[in-house]
C-alpha cells in the first residue's frame, strides 16, 4: 500500500515538473512559525495537504479564530476552494497524496490538544470514522448537553451486541458512552442498564454429588507481549506533510509492575479506567487493552458505579455455576426452585436500591428488573445401548416471573458453556 503511494507521488511530481512548481521545496515543517492568518488561509486553502498542515499549527496556536475555522470545516464536511479560487500562495508546493482522512484526522487532533469543546452534532457526523477521537472530546462536554449523543451511542452497542457482537468502532463508541453516563445517569438511563443486565444460572445435573462447585470456566490469557510495534515503513510521512498523529482508546491498561499506565484518563467508573493515547502514524498498537463491549459484566459494572458501591457488593453475579445431584423429578424441582427463590431477591434488592437513590422511578420500578436465564445441562452417564442419559428426563420448568427464564440447553464440553 505505502509502495503505490509513493509510485503515485512520484508520477505526480513528474507531470508537475514542467510547471516548475515540483522544484520548489514545500517551505513547511514542525517548526515552522506561521501567524493565525496565514494558518486560517492554510485550513481554507481546499487543498488537503494544506489544511492538514493548517490545522497542526492550529494545535499550538493561541488565536481562537482558527478554532471557529476548524469547526466550520467539520461542520460543512468538505473541503472548498476559497471563493478567489485554488491555493497559489507561498506553500503551494506542499502538496501529497494524502489519506482521505488525513485532513479531518489532523483537525481533530487540534482539537484535542487545545482542549476545546466540539458540539455534539459535530461529534456524531464524525464518529463513525473516528471513534476514537469522537469519545475523547464527548467526555469534555457538561452531561446535558452531550447525553442525547450518548444514549445514541450507547443504543448503537446494545442492540449491536444481540446480533453480532465485535465491531471495534462501536464498542469503543458504546463502552466509552455507557461508563460516562454511568458517572450522572441521565433520565432513563439507570433502567435501562437494569433491565439489560442479567444472571446467568448455569446448573450442571450429576448423578453423584460433587464436593466442590465448579467455577466459570478460566479464560485463558493472551499470548505473547502487549507491545506497540513500531513500523516506519508502514505509511512512511512523505516530504511535505505534517506529522500525522492517531489515538488509541484502552480499558484497565497496566504498565509491568501492575500499576495503571499514566495515559491521559478518559473515564473511571465501576472500578474500570479508560485512558486514550496518541501514536504516531508508523505505530500499531497493541490490542490488549481494547475496551469491552456492552455484556453482563460491563452492566454489572455499571450499576455499581450508579450505586456508589464496589462491584463485589452487588448481592448477585453474573454467572454462578451449580451442580445439582439428580434425584429424581420432583427433587430436581425442589432444587431449581430453592435456588431460584435464592437469587430472584437480591435481583429485586438491586432495583429497590436504584429507587431509593432516585435514580428510577416508582413505575420503572415496578416493571424492570435484572434477568436470570436458567440453562441447565445433563451431565449424567450415558447409557451404552442408546447414549442417552440414564434416569428419567430432565422436566421443563416455569418461574411466576417472566424475567426468569428457563431452557434445556444442548450438551458442550463445560468449557463451552457461556
Amino acid at each position: 500500500m505505502s509502495k503505490l503511494r509513493i509510485l503515485l507521488l512520484a508520477a505526480f511530481v513528474t507531470g508537475l515538473a514542467a510547471t516548475g512548481i515540483a522544484q520548489e521545496k514545500c517551505g513547511l515543517s514542525a517548526g515552522s512559525k506561521l501567524s493565525a492568518d496565514e494558518i486560517e488561509i492554510l485550513l481554507e486553502s481546499g487543498n488537503p495537504t494544506l489544511t492538514a498542515w493548517g490545522a497542526y499549527f492550529a494545535g499550538y496556536s493561541s488565536n481562537e479564530r482558527v478554532v471557529t475555522s476548524m469547526l466550520r470545516i467539520l461542520e460543512r464536511g468538505v473541503l472548498s476552494p476559497p471563493e478567489g479560487g485554488l491555493y497559489l500562495g507561498p506553500y503551494r508546493s506542499c502538496f501529497s497524496l494524502p489519506n482521505a482522512d488525513e485532513p479531518w484526522s489532523e483537525i481533530l487532533a487540534a482539537l484535542i490538544h487545545r482542549h476545546e469543546l466540539v458540539p455534539p452534532e459535530v461529534l456524531s457526523v464524525i464518529a463513525a470514522r473516528f471513534p476514537a477521537q469522537a469519545v475523547i472530546l464527548a467526555a469534555r462536554l457538561p452531561m446535558e448537553e452531550a447525553a442525547p449523543l450518548l444514549e445514541k451511542w450507547y443504543d448503537l452497542g446494545a442492540s449491536y451486541e444481540k446480533s453480532r457482537p465485535g465491531q471495534g468502532n462501536i464498542v469503543i463508541l458504546s463502552r466509552v458512552a455507557a461508563m460516562l453516563m454511568s458517572k450522572s445517569p441521565p433520565p432513563e438511563f439507570a433502567a435501562t442498564v437494569l433491565a439489560d443486565s442479567e444472571e446467568r444460572l448455569i446448573v450442571s445435573v450429576v448423578s453423584e454429588k460433587p464436593s466442590l462447585s465448579p467455577g466459570p470456566a478460566s479464560i485463558l490469557a493472551s499470548k505473547g507481549k502487549c507491545e506497540d510495534k513500531y513500523e516506519p515503513t508502514l505509511f512512511p510521512t512523505l516530504d511535505g506533510e505534517p506529522p500525522h498523529l492517531k489515538y488509541v482508546i484502552e480499558e484497565n491498561k497496566h504498565d509491568k509492575s501492575g500499576d495503571p499506565e499514566p495515559d491521559q484518563i478518559l473515564v473511571t467508573a465501576g472500578e474500570d479506567r479508560i485512558t486514550y493515547r496518541g501514536v504516531t502514524i508508523h505505530t500499531e498498537p497493541t490490542t490488549c487493552y481494547f475496551p469491552r463491549q456492552l455484556a453482563y459484566e460491563t452492566r454489572l459494572h455499571l450499576l455499581a458505579e450508579m450505586l456508589h458501591v464496589r462491584d463485589e457488593q452487588i448481592p448477585w453475579r453474573v454467572r454462578l455455576d451449580v451442580p445439582v445431584y439428580w434425584e429424581g423429578t420432583g427433587t430436581f424441582q425442589v432444587e431449581l426452585q430453592r435456588l431460584v427463590d435464592a437469587e430472584e431477591p437480591k435481583l429485586r434488592d438491586t432495583v429497590q436500591a436504584f429507587y431509593l437513590k432516585g435514580l428510577i422511578t416508582k413505575d420503572e420500578a415496578k416493571s424492570i428488573r435484572p434477568m436470570m436465564r436458567i440453562s441447565v445441562y445433563d451431565d449424567r452417564p450415558l447409557s451404552n445401548r442408546d447414549h442417552k442419559p440414564l434416569g428419567s428426563p430432565l422436566p421443563v420448568m416455569r418461574f411466576q416471573d417472566p424475567r426468569t427464564s428457563y431452557e434445556i440447553a444442548d450438551w458442550v464440553y463445560p468449557s463451552a458453556r457461556n
